[in-house]
């Protein structure tokens, strides 16, 4: 049978900073000590599925089918030990993850293929068209669960563009978004909307998100209205007023 190893570390890293997802699922599941007589309502973290039989295991890594990290190429390719300040088998760490923490939702949320958006530029009476300005090309990226992304690059080399066409704020020329392994891309502006409270924008202008004849109240209000209208949109605005006085800004300051 191969070498079927997870992670290899010292007593004291491994308790102090397990890396692969098996090894956290393993220490998360350890019951709590707690003084004699106390109550405690937490549950133990549950690692889910059944271990797989030993004669028969699978191509990939072997905690692949129960880890909710996974990727394809962790059920196709079983990982060698690699050295990440210790050792361990998790294509998440090799791809620049923490081996997830907690266990939580599968990666990648978000992936970007191939992203192209050309503007057109127009000229004379009747507008034609006289040119194309190339604003991005061919951007390709991936977000997991947890992870963040930043976008350097001197002023207009398209950022702003990347992140618009990432929400479609602007239509995309061609590639693919695909949000949680759906692709949104080409969805319509009624299809995108439930997506929509999974997509979130801070513009870096203040004067454009704020607007000076609302109250914060009603500011922060109105998206979740949006969002969840009905019976939702009418809780989401009777809180807005309590989460303004929890930040020390009344609902009409």
């Amino acid at each position: 049978m191969p070498d079927r190893k997870v992670e290899e570390a010292s007593v004291e890293a491994l308790f102090e900073n397990p890396m692969h997802p098996y090894t956290r699922g393993l220490m998360a599941s350890m019951p709590a000590v707690i003084s004699l007589g106390a109550k405690t309502e937490a549950r133990l973290t549950e690692i889910p599925g059944m271990v797989p039989s030993l004669t028969n295991l699978p191509p990939g890594c072997a905690f692949a089918p129960r880890c909710p990290l996974a990727i394809d190429r962790c059920r196709a390719e079983y990982p060698p030990l690699q050295e990440f300040g210790g050792r361990s088998s998790c294509r998440l760490l090799a791809r620049g993850g923490n081996g997830g923490g907690a266990m939580t939702e599968a990666r990648p949320l978000l992936e970007v293929t191939d992203l192209v958006k050309h503007y057109a530029v127009r000229g004379g009476i009747l507008r034609r068209r006289i040119g194309t300005v190339h604003a991005v090309d061919g951007v390709s990226f991936s977000v997991g669960a947890g992870e963040t992304l930043g976008l350097v690059g001197e002023s207009g080399c398209g950022k702003s563009t990347v992140a618009r066409s990432v929400l479609r704020l602007v239509e995309p020329t061609s590639g693919a978004i695909r949000l949680n392994g759906e692709d949104i891309t080409h969805l319509s502006k009624a299809e995108l909307r439930p997506h929509r409270r999974s997509m979130q924008i801070v513009f870096q202008d203040p004067f454009a998100s704020l607007n000076p004849r609302m109250t914060a109240g009603d500011i922060v209000g109105e998206p979740l209205s949006r969002a969840w209208p009905g019976g939702q949109a009418r809780r989401s605005r009777s809180a807005s007023p309590n989460c303004s006085r929890r930040w020390a800004c009344g609902p009409t300051r």
